[in-house]
């Protein structure tokens, strides 16, 4: 295959067959030039501020059959032929040389290749309506412009309509071909399907519904005249009240009033009282309440169950969201799961009914208070303290501190049961003691109930503390606003050092905590301090901690590193595009934005995030497959990394994985411990040893200060590597040496066995020189 321009932008974008894609970076290789083209093409792409090129349109001046390149033109249509290979040679000659010559027509070919690669790799969806009125605007606009020239004494308009430019929709715009009935189908079978379960389910005497539900034992039997099937008769109305009645003797296997009364004779005295059953839809008959004498008619051994509403609500116990531990406070209302509408509050109980008969009908738990006719309120028995309602749990569990307030962001809530993370629903509760996550380019906000709002940039961790005004940021970046008028206290924890802070109304406090890697250190041994640096953009902000005591009143910036806390220092205003840009909002590049709005709607609440973050990082779109991958080692999952050390097609971003191994490493020792052991699953217990010694790294006096020391140190080992057969062992090799002398490009790990033999050969030579020397040591 010919190294061209068009190839190198297929090349680019994962489009060739393998045998191609292999053949066309050997050429790659063997050509700087080739080299310096791709990373101009990927500079020039991201370089948001470079000017559109000119458009050029000279169609009207070209025969139909002359291409738009041959013309001089650069417009669409010049660019539509060289993409589809469809311009004449000299054309493409043409073409090729202006984009080498201007990085805007560079800039634009590049993007229209990546983007058709896009939409044709994937069907766009589009909706019906939107197509039929963009294809219909050549004709509006055609009318539109005959309308307004059109006046009194102008000549009747000519009477061929002017044809719309296209006409035809492209594939990748076109809808399913299947007709609306065929497409209809599946729909149509699943209601036919429901309503007949549901005619049998709850139909009379359907296995849902029932025909009847015995009270006080044995099957229920038609009444005399009354056919099988049959609704039972309506009951007669209701004696007034104050009739007399008989209690209602008690069923002891069950716990509630028989339906037989004590005298078989009597007439009955008061219409029964049901409640709907929900899972089975029919009526039952609900016991009296102290005292009260409901009967059922009766029709030789049997009940009837007679329909009827509850007169006065029925009280319903919610589920509540916290854990069962929690222990409700009196009168305070008992927190619900999202959705759910009743809310129990906890209070005096009301005075209980009692009946004027003497005898009392037995009131145990789950005894519904209604009372029955004829019966009368008096005062009863002192009702119980309101902490006999308390469950026997007497620890306080996770309380709602507040919830999350931010749409279409991801942030995620440690399961500690099943040691994973999983994604918080919108508007959902956090509880004190959560550890929360946000992953890389997504800024989820967690709005407290003390009124402080908690932005969560990037990727970040913190943990919510008692009673919700206390927050212990791991590492990350995060932005605390006050969003009322008055300050607000935070007790805040940022590493080992916790500080009593006071925001200002409407003022914000922003912090960027890192732990540092510190090379030659081993992170799974001895963690490394935490650095911080704390923003006030605003002022207003008072800091209260054993080394440091202080308030800023205009825009300060001070720094903590272990358990120093410096002086504040005046803030220069913050440029969106600069390094502070986040705290303005940093915009995201239109790869990342489109990356992250794919990724959010690919990830569920409830579930655990890590197999979602698999599934996306076989994605056919790289942006996709690099976010998921950088979210995976925030969740603790390195597999990605691992396996893209000896991968080839990764070649261009091994240095950003090696970074980021080494930065996750270094955030705590049971990160790095992660780092290790996925090592020795993909690449066994020897060979893991070496990888992570490698990843450690080396410090200043391990590497040695004299040419002996070098010749016979970690850089006699590191060139060693670098004729591995192993690619891993020659990526990391290659880091390191670059790490150490600060000279690129001297060594390829993914070249072929002669050039990087060659390489080798080198830099062996050097090394016994006493020329292959680190970047801060000296010459001897």
């Amino acid at each position: 295959m010919r190294l061209t321009l068009r190839t190198l932008l297929a090349y680019m974008d994962g489009i060739l067959d393998p045998a191609d894609h292999d053949d066309l970076a050997r050429q790659i290789e063997a050509s700087s030039d080739a080299t310096d083209l791709i990373h101009r093409t990927r500079d020039t792409m991201r370089r948001m501020k470079l000017p559109a090129p000119a458009v050029e349109d000279k169609a009207g001046e070209r025969p139909a059959h002359e291409s738009a390149i041959s013309t001089g033109g650069f417009d669409a249509n010049a660019v539509a032929e060289y993409l589809d290979n469809t311009a004449p040679a000299q054309a493409v000659v043409d073409l090729e040389l202006q984009c080498l010559k201007s990085e805007s027509h560079l800039a634009e070919v590049a993007a229209c290749h990546h983007i058709l690669t896009m939409v044709l790799g994937e069907r766009a969806e589009i909706d019906p309506e939107t197509r039929r009125r963009m294809y219909a605007i050549p004709e509006v606009a055609a009318a539109m412009a005959q309308a307004e020239s059109a006046t009194p004494s102008a000549t009747p308009p000519p009477t061929e309509q002017p044809a719309a430019a296209v006409t035809e929709v492209p594939d990748y715009l076109k809808g399913s071909r299947k007709p609306l009935a065929i497409r209809m189908l599946p729909a149509v079978a699943a209601l036919l399907l429901l309503g007949g379960v549901s005619y049998f389910a709850f139909r009379t005497g359907g296995f849902l519904r029932g025909g009847s539900i015995t009270v006080a034992g044995g099957d229920t039997e038609p009444s005399p005249g009354q056919a099988v099937g049959e609704d039972p008769p309506a009951a007669a109305p209701a004696p007034p009240a104050g009739a007399a009645s008989e209690p209602a003797a008690t069923d002891p296997s069950l716990g509630l009033p028989s339906s037989a009364p004590a005298d078989a004779g009597a007439a009955p005295s008061v219409a029964p009282t049901e409640v709907e059953l929900p899972a089975l839809g029919d009526p039952i008959a609900v016991p009296p309440v102290d005292g009260g004498s409901v009967e059922a008619p009766i029709d030789g051994a049997s009940a009837e169950v007679i329909e009827g509403a509850i007169e006065g609500p029925v009280a319903e116990t919610p589920i509540p969201e916290t854990p069962p531990a929690e222990t409700p406070m009196p009168g305070a209302p008992i927190a619900v799961a999202p959705g759910d509408a009743a809310v129990a509050t906890v209070g005096p109980p009301a005075a209980r009914p009692t009946a004027s008969s003497p005898a009392s009908a037995p009131s145990g738990p789950g005894t519904a208070a209604l009372a029955g006719a004829g019966a009368t309120t008096e005062p009863g028995p002192p009702a119980p303290a309101a902490a006999d309602l308390k469950p026997a749990a007497t620890a306080p569990g996770p309380l709602p501190v507040g919830l999350l307030s931010s749409p279409q962001q991801v942030l995620l809530r440690y399961a500690s049961a099943d040691e994973s993370w999983r994604r918080v629903p919108l508007r959902a509760a956090v509880l004190t003691s959560d550890r929360l996550l946000s992953l890389p380019t997504f800024h989820p906000t967690v709005t407290l109930d003390s009124g402080l709002n908690v932005e969560l940039v990037d990727g970040a961790l913190v943990e919510l503390g008692l009673p919700g005004s206390s927050l212990r940021l791991e590492y990350g970046r995060m932005i605390v606003t006050n969003t009322g008028g008055e300050a607000t206290p935070l007790t805040l924890a940022v590493g080992s050092v916790a500080a009593s802070v006071e925001i200002a109304g409407r003022a914000s406090l922003a912090i960027d905590a890192r732990r540092p890697f510190v090379a030659g250190v081993d992170p799974a041994v001895e963690a490394s301090p935490l650095v911080a640096s704390l923003y006030a953009p605003a002022g207003g902000v008072a800091w209260s901690s054993p080394a440091a005591d202080f308030a800023v009143s205009g825009p300060s910036v001070w720094k903590l590193s272990g358990q120093q806390v410096g002086a504040a220092q005046p803030l220069a205003s913050p440029s969106p595009d600069g390094e502070l840009g986040w705290l303005n909002g940093r915009e995201l590049t239109a790869w990342e934005d489109a990356a992250t709005d794919e990724v959010e709607a690919r990830l569920a609440a409830g579930s655990p995030i890590w197999p979602q973050l698999m599934e996306i990082s076989g994605s056919k779109l790289k942006e996709q497959r690099s976010l998921a991958a950088a979210a995976s080692a925030h969740v603790g999952h390195f597999e990605p990394f691992g396996e893209a050390l000896r991968d080839e097609k990764f070649k261009s971003q091994w240095n950003r994985v090696v970074q980021t191994l080494r930065d996750s490493m270094a955030r705590s020792p049971a990160t790095a411990e992660a780092v290790r052991q996925t090592l020795i699953d993909q690449y066994g217990p020897e060979r893991a040893a070496d990888l992570y010694e490698m990843l450690v790294g080396y410090t200043d006096a391990q590497i040695g200060q004299t040419a002996e020391q070098w010749r016979v140190g970690p850089l006699r080992d590191l060139v060693d590597r670098l004729a591995s057969d192993q690619l891993p062992y020659r990526v990391l090799a290659n880091y390191n040496l670059e790490q150490i002398t600060g000279r690129k490009g001297a060594f390829s790990p993914a070249g072929l066995p002669l050039s990087r033999g060659r390489a080798v050969r080198k830099l062996e030579a050097r090394l016994e020189q006493g020329n292959l020397t680190p970047a801060s040591g000296e010459k001897p």
